[in-house]
């Protein structure tokens, strides 16, 4: 099975992401990836912009144009001719003239346009349609208390589940919820999971953070309620980067990715590796660190200044992560 990018930010992650959505469009397909996600922090701006970019190559594709040309013959009454054998490569022809064969043979079953439509050629690349949303504990609505926010990823499955994430995203930013950021609750979590993927995010996600404080039983706790919650759509992320941070008591971005597998395997939870990726190319770190610091009002010569450390958080090519996650190939 192929490597798909499931925790992206675009520039949508206002000056926190550093790719622009079309390059990051381009990026997967030049890799031959087969879908991406667009999981920017707590809203859904992009996503339009998203939908044309993979539009924009999958509408290209001549399987593409044949199919829209057969439906437009059969909707109209106009003769249908085999499509000409002189194309230069063999694999479009090849493939423009399955897509021909196929509408014809469905056509002359069914007589039914409708069956014919639902022939559509499968696309270059898939959008998968996400977010990365800033999770509270209930006790913490109340505007002025102190609270922690949590991260954790949303994937859209399909149209219920599109319409639940804009419809948990859009009370997230209402006036009750929205507290510096745009909130969600299990509560609203409940209310909206169907249709939805759910992953446990990066290391600040509620899972990681209790495991950084010592408190696994915790880290078991939720990855219980979230899996009560999703179902099999709940997966245990993992992430490496290679780093450590003081404040992770004693893990690396290894040793934490090892401890979620086993926790995994003792909660029957599958595992899924991603990138965090905020910027296009390795080269192009210090672009989003320089949107960071404009966001923080920090300088970049601010030693202590909030960062994300290395340039590991770049859109990885599929031999890249399965290189990094090579002990744990059932994560990728």
């Amino acid at each position: 099975m192929a490597f798909v990018h499931l925790h992206n930010h675009s520039d949508f992650s206002i000056l926190d992401g550093a790719s622009r959505v079309p390059d990051m469009v381009s990026k997967a397909v030049e890799f031959g990836m087969p879908a991406l996600a667009l999981t920017d922090h707590g809203y859904l701006f992009g996503i339009p912009d998203f939908d044309l970019a993979c539009r924009k190559y999958n509408e290209a594709l001549k399987d593409f144009g044949q199919w829209c040309h057969d439906v437009e013959c059969f909707e109209k009454g106009w003769d249908l001719e085999e499509p000409p054998t002189d194309d230069p490569n063999a694999g479009e022809h090849d493939r423009v003239h399955a897509q021909w064969a196929s509408d014809v043979q469905i056509w002359n079953q069914t007589h039914n346009i409708e069956a014919v439509k639902a022939n559509k050629p499968s696309p270059l690349i898939k959008p998968i349609f996400g977010c990365e949303a800033y999770f509270i504990l209930d006790d913490c609505i109340e505007k002025g208390t102190k609270q922690v926010r949590y991260h954790l990823i949303l994937l859209a499955k399909n149209e219920t589940g599109y319409v639940n994430l804009m419809k948990m995203m859009s009370e997230a930013g209402s006036k009750d919820m929205f507290y510096y950021k745009p909130r969600t609750t299990l509560e609203m979590l409940k209310r909206y999971h169907e249709g939805i993927i759910c992953t446990s995010a990066c290391v600040s996600g509620i899972i990681p953070r209790m495991l950084f404080e010592g408190r696994p039983e915790e880290a078991e706790r939720w990855a219980k309620i979230y899996q009560d919650i999703f179902g099999d759509d709940f997966y245990l992320e993992i992430q490496d980067h290679g780093l450590s941070d003081p404040s992770w008591g004693g893990y690396t971005d290894r040793t934490l990715a090892e401890r979620i597998v086993k926790m995994g395997h003792d909660l029957g939870i599958k595992v899924v590796a991603t990138n965090d990726n905020h910027y296009l190319t390795k080269e192009d770190a210090s672009v989003q660190d320089i949107a960071s610091c404009i966001g923080s009002g920090a300088r970049v010569d601010d030693e202590n200044r909030k960062r994300m450390t290395g340039s590991e958080f770049y859109l990885k090519s599929e031999q890249e992560m399965r290189q990094i996650f090579s002990w744990c190939p059932e994560a990728i």
